[in-house]
């Protein structure tokens, strides 16, 4: 049987080598393991200057952080006042159907309006729009362009010669999204 003394130096020396490979930096773990094997710090004010990539022969790669995707959020969803549009805070059943539901706080988007965009007149805002939360600005379900090619397509537009000298113009440019009192939904001159 060993001495009890031996024991304890192995214990200690394994419980050292494991927190130098658990616990340390590459720096660390080689300033010890250097103490260990020489008895002697091997650091000096001149290698405590010098960059790290230098020091320690690993360059530093930054990786670009993509920036986080702005959120819009209806306000009635952010501040949870969920009950403005839904039977309870905790149901998932509408207290009114279709455009009626927006059209009780959005009244304003097709007042008076001699003409009125067919999602609309139909009660389907969500075609265009998220209720709660969306990338796209007005709660979009898509980009603007996207969505209003999404049922009108190019060749639909190339029909009609006001379209011709366009280029790559967006139609929110000329086109009213909700409502109009000129045909097409064309913006009024003001």
């Amino acid at each position: 049987m060993r001495p009890p003394r031996t024991w304890t130096c192995w214990a200690a020396a394994g419980l050292a080598g494991g927190l130098l490979i658990v616990g340390c930096s590459t720096e660390t773990k080689q300033r010890w393991l250097h103490v260990f094997f020489t008895g002697v710090d091997g650091t000096n004010a001149l290698s405590a200057s010098l960059p790290t990539a230098v020091v320690t022969n690993v360059v530093a790669v930054t990786a670009a952080v993509p920036a986080a995707p702005v959120v819009y959020m209806h306000p009635l969803y952010a501040e949870r006042k969920c009950d403005a549009c839904h039977l309870t805070g905790q149901s998932e059943q509408l207290r009114a159907t279709g455009s009626a539901l927006c059209l009780e706080c959005h009244q304003k988007l097709i007042a008076n309006a001699k003409f009125i965009h067919a999602p609309i007149r139909d009660g389907r805002c969500d075609q265009c729009h998220e209720a709660h939360k969306s990338t796209e600005r007005f709660h979009l379900t898509h980009r603007a362009q996207e969505l209003c090619l999404s049922c009108h397509t190019q060749v639909e537009m190339a029909k009609v010669n006001a379209h011709a000298s366009l280029g790559t113009a967006e139609c929110l440019s000329c086109h009213d999204a909700h409502r109009s009192d000129q045909k097409g939904l064309v913006k009024s001159v003001k």
